[in-house]
């Protein structure tokens, strides 16, 4: 089963998870999820809450919407922003309009000291080159783009690894009509 959101323009609906240890820092944190709407442009709040029996202590870390009706999508959420005080990660409804989501498959780790890449995204191709592109979480500097046949195994002779100071690569040499598997990760120091 999964938690069901409903929520009008005048109710509303929030949910905690059990609170976390004062001694450790929220802001190495991350929250993972899967969201499904019903339809319309819904939103569900993240956040931390200092009381939770009291829904004013809500302070909103993210606001997170699907895009697609009917289907689970994945959300990631880090509290690299937070610095209040409050220990209860919360979800909370939008009471914007009526909003009624589905919520399942949370987990609260500790963020990634080197972050991934997101939106990698394929563009410009020709017959023998693609550029590929990715948006950085953090504050990166570098990154190494490896890429090879469909299927290659990392690391092996097989694939070629480039390191790039942009957030972008053209893939030069690639055989007509191949298909291509590429991997990119940001470098960070130590």
């Amino acid at each position: 089963g999964a938690l069901y959101f409903y929520s009008t323009s005048t109710t509303y609906n929030y949910v905690t998870l059990p609170e976390i240890d004062e001694s450790l820092d929220l802001s190495l944190l991350r929250l993972s999820f899967k969201l499904r709407k019903t339809s319309a442009a819904y939103h569900l709040k993240v956040g931390v809450m200092t009381d939770p029996n009291n829904k004013n202590t809500f302070v909103e870390v993210a606001r997170v919407s699907p895009s697609a009706t009917s289907t689970w999508e994945d959300f990631e959420v880090e509290f690299f922003n937070y610095t209040g005080s409050g220990h209860f990660i919360a979800f909370a409804s939008d009471t914007t309009s009526t909003n009624t989501m589905y919520l399942d498959d949370v987990v609260l780790d500790f963020a990634p000291s080197c972050h991934e890449v997101s939106n990698v995204v394929v563009s410009g191709i020709t017959i023998d080159q693609a550029t590929i592109s990715w948006t950085p979480i953090s504050e990166g500097i570098s990154w190494d783009v490896e890429y090879g046949p469909a299927g290659f195994e990392q690391g092996s002779t097989a694939g070629t690894t480039l390191t790039v100071q942009d957030t972008f690569l053209v893939l030069p040499n690639l055989t007509n009509g191949t298909l291509y598997d590429v991997y990119v990760r940001q470098i960070c120091s130590g």
